[in-house]
């Protein structure tokens, strides 16, 4: 489900032909092969590998409200942040984007059967792409229509 907004961008992207990118391998690495891990059934974006005790993961969930309150906000990633030095549209980022969400979602086949929710927001010049896997009565984004800003999500076995 996305806004008019958001709608337009993906609209635009699916215009799109080529894209003019000029970076660098580490670049594309990167962006492809961030780092997933499994902390208490979350799913998140880290580097480093963490030590999170039950009790240290029960009061970050009082922090973040639910694990996919938890997931969505450890799983950000801005697309101009893997390019740098290239000025892309939206919609040459929602292009990059759902390339991404396709990557991530062969990587986790083995960490979560769940269906995951895939949040778009874009501000500026920039989209932010977060994701959470879905569990019943939780949701990190329920009505994007309700946002000024182009935002959506896309759902795994929607897609």
């Amino acid at each position: 489900m996305q806004n008019s907004k958001l709608k337009k961008i993906q609209q635009e992207s699916e215009k799109i032909e080529k894209l003019p990118i000029h970076t660098d391998y580490i670049s594309i690495q990167n962006f492809f092969n961030i780092r997933i891990q499994n902390i208490y059934d979350c799913l998140i974006l880290e580097e480093e590998d963490l030590n999170v005790t039950e009790k240290n993961f029960a009061n970050l969930l009082t922090i973040y409200g639910d694990k996919t309150g938890y997931e969505a906000s450890n799983t950000e990633i801005r697309i101009i942040d893997f390019f740098p030095d290239q000025h892309l549209t939206a919609a040459e980022q929602f292009y990059i984007a759902k390339s991404w969400m396709q990557n991530v979602l062969e990587r986790i086949k083995n960490l979560s059967d769940k269906s995951i929710v895939f949040i778009f927001s874009y501000d500026n010049q920039t989209l932010t792409v977060r994701f959470h896997q879905k569990r019943d009565g939780e949701f990190w984004l329920a009505d994007p229509n309700s946002y000024e800003e182009p935002v959506g999500y896309f759902i795994s076995n929607e897609t």
